[in-house]
Order: C-alpha cells, then sequence, then structure tokens
C-alpha cells in the first residue's frame, strides 16, 4: 500500500536530481522529446490543412464560431498523447534507474495501448470536470492525477483507477512542492519560446496561418531541452517517493 510520504527535498535540489540523471544522456533524450513533438504535433496541422481548418460555422442565421480544430485532430491527439505518456514514463524512469536510454524505444509496441489511452481519457475528464469549478481546483486536480503514468509503468496489471488513487495518496502533502518545483522552470519555458512567439507574430502578416503554425513549431527548439530538464525532475519526484514507500514497508 503506498504511504503518505511528504518530499523535504527543495525545488532546487529536485531539479540537481534530474539534471544528474541526465548526464551523458542528454543529446539522446533531446531526440526522443523532438520525436514526441513531431508525432503530435505535424499529424495535426497536416489533418488540419486537409480538412480546411480553422474554419468558421454558422450555427444559425448570421451567427457563426471559430472551429480551430478538426474532430479528427483531438480524437488523434488523445490517441497519441496517452500512448506517447506512458512511453516517455517508462523511458525516464530508465533514465533515472538504470542510466540508460535509446530512441527505438519511442517506438516499441505496448502490451495494452487501450489501458493508457483510457487512463489519459479518464484524468482528463476528471481534471476537466474539477476545472468547471474555476482554475485552481483544476490545477490542484492536475497535480493530484501527475504520477498516474508513472505508476502504470512500474506496475502495467494496476487498472486505472488504482493507478489513480495511489497517485492521489502520493501527492497528499505534496501538491505544493510538486507546483512549487513546476513553477520554477516557468522562466525557462517563456524565454525558450519567446523566439519563435515574436517572429511568429511577426511572419504572420505575410504568410498563412497553416505556414505560420509550422514556423512556429520550428522555432520552438530550445523548450525540448526544457521539457527534457522538466520531465527528468518530475520522475526523480516520483522515485523519491516510492523509494521512500519502499523503505518504509
Amino acid at each position: 500500500m503506498v504511504g503518505n510520504i511528504i518530499i523535504k527535498e527543495s525545488c532546487s535540489r529536485l531539479r540537481e536530481m534530474g539534471k544528474n540523471s541526465l548526464s551523458g544522456l542528454w543529446k539522446k533524450t533531446f531526440y526522443i522529446i523532438l520525436l514526441c513533438c513531431i508525432m503530435i504535433v505535424v499529424p495535426a496541422l497536416i489533418i488540419n490543412y486537409i480538412g480546411g481548418y480553422p474554419k468558421e460555422i454558422c450555427l444559425f442565421n448570421d451567427i457563426y464560431i471559430n472551429i480551430n480544430e478538426s474532430p479528427y485532430t483531438i480524437f488523434y491527439w488523445y490517441l497519441i498523447n496517452g500512448k506517447l505518456a506512458f512511453i516517455i514514463a517508462t523511458i525516464f524512469l530508465g533514465i533515472i534507474r538504470y542510466n540508460h536510454v535509446r530512441c527505438m524505444d519511442l517506438f516499441k509496441k505496448i502490451e495494452f495501448p487501450a489501458k493508457a489511452f483510457m487512463l489519459f481519457i479518464v484524468v482528463s475528464l476528471f481534471t476537466f470536470l474539477w476545472s468547471l469549478l474555476f482554475i485552481v481546483p483544476g490545477i490542484i486536480a492536475g497535480i493530484r492525477y501527475s504520477q498516474v503514468f508513472y505508476i502504470l509503468a512500474d506496475d502495467n496489471s494496476k487498472s486505472i483507477m488504482q493507478c489513480i488513487s495511489e497517485s492521489k495518496v502520493m501527492m497528499e502533502g505534496n501538491k505544493k512542492k510538486f507546483f512549487l518545483m513546476e513553477l520554477s522552470f516557468a522562466g525557462w519555458m517563456l524565454l525558450s519560446i519567446a523566439p519563435a512567439t515574436i517572429v511568429a507574430a511577426i511572419m504572420e502578416v505575410y504568410i498563412s496561418e497553416f505556414w505560420c503554425n509550422i514556423l512556429f513549431t520550428l522555432l520552438l527548439f530550445p523548450i525540448i531541452w526544457v521539457i527534457v530538464y522538466l520531465k527528468s525532475t518530475e520522475a526523480n519526484f516520483y522515485e523519491l517517493l516510492t523509494e521512500i514507500n519502499n523503505n518504509s514497508q
């Protein structure tokens, strides 16, 4: 049974653990996250382009609404994000435990894609329902369920609700620490997307929205390094919880 353990390490110490885990593996991990971004963004852009999105749809009379994403794009996002979230959790746990990573791990077949997909759907639904109360409950819910894919990666025999329940127990008393840890990356995130945002804002006057999105995506390379650093830190956060729990059993 997972215990309610409070993490005492500072955010700087957690980031240091994440950085140390990536020693000698930055380049390979960068390629993995880059491939993930390509798998998520490029097909979605193509689907939207083929479907003529974004576009205006008439509800009735002269009332129109802007639809930015194709329904097929949304379905694809949920399908691919569930699988990738599980694979990334597995990869980063391998990095911090065995100091080993292969780019081909991203394409390995998982035995239970439906479970990863449904876990992503259920977590997204629960987070959305909490968000209806206001933004803050939604953020808290997202943090509460933040460990679900690491739990599933550690033991794929666990059910969807078991992963969610264990994540909730793990995060009791640790939600503030996790939030502050994530927030400590905000500066790096903003700095890494600034060039892409500025260039895209200037160029949108001269090129179509589709090509502007392509340009924006290509200029987001710096943020990949930040995501690698963040994911390694998050995996260490989970590992710290499980190590403490294992030692207490």
